[in-house]
């Protein structure tokens, strides 16, 4: 990806006022002022964005550094390279108590939260965050693209919104209940069902749902709910609801930003061993169009890797 010489001039008062007030940049606009990571970059890019993921392959990577070494900054890199083409990115803070890695539960719930497509030429006002968001905003565009309203009957008959649905129909999605949630949650959208469309977007969230919206879901297929025996499976389908939808493919980042290992009990980085196990086992063949980082510390590699099966 090739950036002009000069950030927009907006852009280029926002780095320097956050660098000047708070001593750290901003998210956007990292590659205007990246240095000494544009190989590691670009070769990621050529080789794995424009190329392999691009055509259903996927990837595990490991970044390691230790705290102040960039490791968040390669990441906040490699989102703007990833939305030049047309990926979606997902960048979640791993901690021990808000999200530890061996609670996939909580780790797909912040990754749905966090999903993220934005314009590379728009600005943080116009980033599309949240699964729920995601969807309607593909839907909106398609109709909207065409001058007709949301919510009429002309908007479900356009030959691009049905080619949409076929593709979410057609495409192997592993839970169920997932993409029947993805089907309903978008015509809603198309018919205006604000309350369906509330219901459907905190299921997919993995949020708490009354058991009178859990009843009437039923109704539409969706019966299963998120769980720790099932949050891997969950992940595997909004990579590959993401696919469906048009993109080239999903980046998930993960962002250790506590000594995660150090602070978690046996049995907790026994959890961590066997989940990153799934993860790279797995990406091949469940999550295509994927590229999976886990940015870690040091420690990682001597604490965790030589206990790798």
């Amino acid at each position: 990806m090739s950036l002009p010489s000069l950030p927009p001039k907006s852009l280029a008062e926002q780095i320097i006022r956050n660098l000047a007030e708070y001593g750290t940049p901003i998210s956007r606009g990292v590659g205007y002022y990246n240095v000494g990571t544009d190989s590691i970059l670009s070769a990621l890019e050529k080789h794995y964005l424009d190329a392999y993921l691009r055509n259903g392959g996927a990837a595990f990577k490991l970044v390691v550094g230790d705290y102040g070494s960039g490791k968040s900054h390669f990441l906040y890199c490699l989102r703007e390279r990833a939305w030049s083409h047309r990926f979606v990115v997902s960048k979640v803070e791993l901690s021990p108590r808000e999200c530890p890695y061996e609670d996939q539960k909580k780790v797909y719930i912040a990754t749905a939260k966090a999903l993220m497509w934005q314009n590379p030429d728009g600005d943080d006002e116009g980033a599309i965050k949240g699964l729920a968001s995601l969807l309607r905003h593909t839907l909106e565009e398609i109709v909207l693209s065409h001058g007709v309203p949301l919510g009429s009957a002309e908007a479900a008959e356009l030959p691009e919104v049905k080619t949409l649905l076929q593709s979410l129909r057609n495409t192997p999605i592993d839970n169920t209940s997932y993409r029947y949630a993805v089907m309903h949650f978008l015509e809603a959208v198309l018919h205006g069902d604000a309350e369906l469309q509330e219901m459907l977007g905190l299921w997919l969230h993995g949020e708490e749902l009354s058991v009178a919206a859990r009843k009437d879901l039923r109704q539409f297929g969706v019966s299963d709910k998120l769980s720790a025996s099932n949050a891997f499976q969950m992940l595997r389908s909004l990579s590959q609801t993401i696919r469906a939808l048009g993109f080239s493919g999903v980046c998930l980042l993960f962002d250790e930003m506590d000594r995660q290992i150090s602070l978690s009990s046996r049995s907790a980085i026994g959890k961590i061993i066997d989940n990153l196990r799934e993860v790279v086992d797995r990406t091949r063949e469940d999550l295509p169009g994927t590229l999976f980082v886990y940015a870690v510390l040091p420690e990682f590699v001597t604490e965790i890797v030589p206990k790798y099966p």
